[in-house]
This record gives structure tokens, C-alpha cells and sequence, in this order.
């Protein structure tokens, strides 16, 4: 977003919005059709999700209307709603500790503050569940070796069997914490 020159992104806008206004049936047909050409190429249709989440709570405040356009916009891009929405306002955070290795997921406004105040270990902080998915996998096996080393069965296979489990794991399934 920082390659975006805002004077001339707010003109663009404001064009749109004053043709919007006197052709809503017009202006309407030409942004599906861009929206529908976006549906094809997936970087460029994740990258106007971003973009749509990050406007709609750029105020900190969420509008019917700004939920409906998003909504109508995963409808052009044959993406569910809900879904798009807790991919972009969630990250994962793994937790860098040979004795307890953890994949949490939490909301994108709470990792700056979970991250500063961590005072053990430390946190390495994921936008994709995949990536996250890979780094943790790769901690859990360190953490079966360091357990297997220091000669404890029980969190050796405490780790093992969080290894195993991971390639399924949703992000329904990740345990969530927002305190």
C-alpha cells in the first residue's frame, strides 16, 4: 500500500464516486466487470480483498454498507464472505520455545501488543496459515529432538502428536486468543 500515491488514489475515487452518483446502474456493470476479469488471477483478487478490508476498517468503525460491498465483491469472486473476512483480520503466531512449541491464531490488532509484551521465547508472526503451518512443523521437530535429549517421553510425544495433527489443521481449528 506504501507504492500508492495517495493524491492520486483520492482523485481516482473522487471521480469514481462523482460518476457514481449520476450512473450507480453504469459506473456498478463497469466495476463487476473489472471485479469478474480479478477473479482469474488469484494474487490480484486477494490483493483487493486486502485492500477492501483494510478501507473498511481504516476508521475502526463497521458500516452495514461497507460489509455489504465487501460481500458483494466475494460474490464477484466466487469467494465466502466470512471466510475472506477472518483470513484478512486474523494472523498466526507460532511461539519459538523448545519446551512448549505453539501455533496460535489471534486478531491482526492484537499482535503488535501480544509481541511487545512477550518476555520469554518469542514470537514469530504469520499472515498465511501455510507458512505458519511450515515454520511450526519445522520447531516441532527441533522440540522432539531437545525433548528426546533432556529425556522427556511425555512432552516428546506431546510434540509428536501436535506434528502429526498439523497438515489438517484448519484455521477453525487453530486455538484463537483474543486476550
Amino acid at each position: 500500500m506504501q507504492d500508492i500515491d495517495a493524491k492520486r488514489a483520492r482523485k481516482q475515487i473522487r471521480n469514481y464516486l462523482g460518476k457514481l452518483e449520476k450512473d450507480r446502474v453504469n459506473i456498478q456493470r463497469v466495476l463487476s466487470e473489472k471485479i469478474n476479469r480479478m477473479a482469474e488471477d488469484r494474487e490480484m483478487a486477494a490483493a483487493l480483498m486486502r485492500a477492501s478490508y483494510l478501507i473498511i476498517v481504516s476508521d475502526h468503525v463497521l458500516r452495514t454498507g461497507e460489509m455489504e460491498e465487501f460481500e458483494w465483491i466475494c460474490g464477484l469472486l466466487n469467494l465466502e464472505p466470512t471466510q475472506v473476512w477472518d483470513a484478512l483480520s486474523h494472523r498466526y503466531l507460532v511461539w519459538d520455545d523448545m519446551r512448549n512449541v505453539m501455533l496460535v491464531r489471534v486478531p491482526a490488532s492484537a499482535v503488535a501488543r501480544i509481541v511487545n509484551e512477550s518476555v520469554e521465547g518469542k514470537w514469530a508472526v504469520f499472515e498465511d496459515l501455510e507458512e505458519a503451518k511450515t515454520a511450526t512443523a519445522e520447531l516441532y521437530r527441533q522440540a522432539i529432538e531437545y525433548h528426546r535429549k533432556m529425556e522427556n517421553p511425555e512432552f516428546e510425544q506431546e510434540m509428536e502428536r501436535r506434528l502429526a495433527e498439523l497438515p489438517g489443521l484448519t484455521a477453525s481449528d487453530i486455538p484463537s486468543h483474543h486476550n
